[in-house]
């Protein structure tokens, strides 16, 4: 009983399933890429999205780096490095301004003009604090951000204008969001790198299991600091929390399973990852495990049997039948999404149609004395010990309490007791919390793919990533190619990629059950996140992986070499 509450809680903990909904407007937008999409730029989609990380990574990596005690001069690799590094920092923290502040866009020649500025300027005052005080200057990523700060505020004022300023005077609250949201991300800057020291000083000893259990429990609660900092846009949710603190956590895995020395260390990180997978798993087969047949059977099914995203289309349809959607619970269902999507001109019309009922049906609460109650998730009935219950989803309300599935039953006739209660069976599209719950199931959807994607990649490019750089010069220089030569890469980098080939057929599992349960394909959605917020995605893809990486080359002043350099 214990074990099953501690498993409810902990699932309850995870952004996939906080409640959490799609807009009608993303809703649409899928609909739209699943029909005029071809299979082949899906996959190409699918395949490239790393491609554009990977080749700056390596082209960072071929700057020459010479020994860190012939002086900051002789190292011009690095300034050419903290140049590119400080360039995608400032793009990707200042890009992401307008889905936080109303009314405030930048175009992409500001952005790059003040990108270049603020790395051209940081770079200068990072030489000469490395000219007359110390080179490497320690932890330079986190010692160097006051001034990275004091540079950017004078450059934003000069490029941006005074005019943006006093805008985003104006909306306190959305610019307190902003901040919480980039010092969440700044967070994780600090605690990813410590856990990887707390990890290399524990391994061997009686604690190393408990620090390897350490590290899910620091990516869930993470993530739910980043997910209250973008709740105001929850289509920006996905990509804003698994982007960030998944990539982290992947990296880090891959690296903490790279550098451990045994195999018991191998196998309890990923016995303790491949677990939340199958947690994960389950969760979504419980939830979505009949909404094959009730499709198939509700009138709104299409006809066709070659359509092959029917739960999609059977939502849209419902959404675009007015009649219908009046009868369905919208407390709390967005309209408009954060993102500008590709629609149909019927689609584009839909939306408009759907803020004026909307904006009427406000209009008219606010005038109406009488208060009639709408009936919610919590005010179906239903019977427990029933072994032959079916149902549609498993109805997770927006408090992140849980109900069992049940029958549809009929919400006017009031409960006097178990025995009086008169079950009705009705079309799954009649019932009042469909809608609502299908927006919910497509984003838990949304979120276990991108999750389980990521997941796979990280470890497949983290491999690549060795294997490449046991062959250049600056591999001396970095921290975890210790001990790595060309003849010893092949046994050090094998767990990782078994672990990224468990990954990839944990996301074919996951991709199949999608295709069962809810007659949808998965790397369709995937490919629409992925080129639908594509700048968001690269951005975060590259600046990551470079802060990641620099933290364990020298001349950045990582841990191991300001020990050495203290000890000298």
């Amino acid at each position: 009983m214990r074990s099953f509450t501690l498993l409810r809680t902990w699932k309850r903990l995870q952004v996939s399933y906080y409640g959490g909904r799609y807009s009608v407007h993303r809703l649409l937008a899928l609909e739209t890429y699943t029909k005029t999409t071809p299979l082949w730029r899906v996959l190409l989609v699918c395949v490239g999205t790393p491609l554009p990380m990977a080749i700056l990574i390596f082209i960072q990596e071929s700057m020459p780096l010479r020994d860190p005690r012939d002086g900051w001069s002789a190292n011009y690799g690095q300034w050419i490095r903290a140049m590119m590094l400080t360039f995608v920092i400032t793009y990707s923290t200042t890009s992401p301004v307008g889905h936080f502040i109303d009314g405030i866009t930048f175009s992409q020649r500001q952005l790059i003009l003040l990108c270049s500025c603020v790395s051209v300027l940081v770079s200068a005052c990072t030489m000469v604090i490395a000219a007359y005080v110390i080179f490497p200057i320690p932890f330079s990523v986190l010692t160097m951000t006051p001034v990275y700060n004091i540079v950017y505020i004078i450059s934003f004022r000069l490029v941006m204008g005074a005019d943006v300023i006093r805008r985003t005077k104006t909306q306190p609250e959305q610019f307190k969001r902003y901040m919480d949201n980039l010092h969440a991300q700044i967070l994780m800057m600090f605690v990813y790198p410590a856990y990887e020291v707390l990890f290399r000083t524990a391994e061997g000893s009686h604690y190393h299991l408990l620090v390897i259990w350490l590290l899910p429990v620091i990516k869930v609660v993470i993530k739910n600091i980043m997910r209250r900092c973008t709740m105001h846009a929850e289509d920006m949710v996905p990509e804003a929390v698994i982007f960030t603190v998944d990539f982290f956590n992947a990296i880090y895995v891959a690296t903490c399973m790279q550098t451990a020395s045994s195999t018991l260390s191998v196998v309890a990180i990923t016995v303790t990852d491949l677990s939340q997978t199958i947690i994960m798993l389950y969760g979504l087969y419980r939830r979505t495990a009949v909404i094959s047949s009730t499709i198939t059977n509700t009138a709104e099914s299409p006809l066709n049997t070659m359509v092959q995203d029917k739960f999609l289309n059977v939502v849209c349809s419902l959404c675009r039948n007015s009649e219908k959607l009046k009868k369905q619970v919208r407390a709390g269902i967005k309209i408009r999404s954060c993102f500008s999507y590709y629609l149909f001109a019927e689609d584009i019309s839909l939306l408009d149609t759907l803020d004026a009922t909307t904006k009427a049906d406000c209009e008219q609460s606010t005038k109406s004395s009488e208060v009639i109650p709408v009936p919610t998730a919590s005010d179906i009935p239903f019977r427990e010990n029933i072994s032959n219950q079916k149902s549609l989803f498993c109805l997770w309300n927006r408090n992140d309490s849980v109900y069992p599935t049940v029958d549809l039953v009929n919400l006017t006739t009031p409960s006097n007791g178990k025995k009086n209660r008169k079950v009705i069976r009705r079309k799954t599209t009649e019932h009042p919390t469909f809608f609502g719950d299908s927006l919910e199931a497509l984003f838990t959807i949304e979120c276990l793919v991108l999750t389980t994607y990521l997941e796979a990649v990280i470890p497949l490019f983290y491999t690549t990533y060795i294997i490449v750089m046991v062959h250049l010069p600056s591999a001396t220089f970095h921290s975890e190619m210790a001990g790595i030569t060309p003849e010893t890469v092949g046994g050090r980098i094998l767990p990782v990629f078994m672990f990224g080939l468990l990954e990839v057929a944990s996301f074919a599992l996951l991709a199949a059950m999608i295709k069962q349960n809810c007659m949808m394909r998965a790397w369709y959605q995937l490919a629409f996140v992925l080129e639908s917020q594509k700048l968001l995605i690269q951005t975060k893809l590259i600046v990551w992986m470079m802060i990641t990486l620099c933290f364990r080359v020298m001349h950045f002043g990582t841990f191991c070499y300001t020990l050495f350099a203290f000890r000298l």
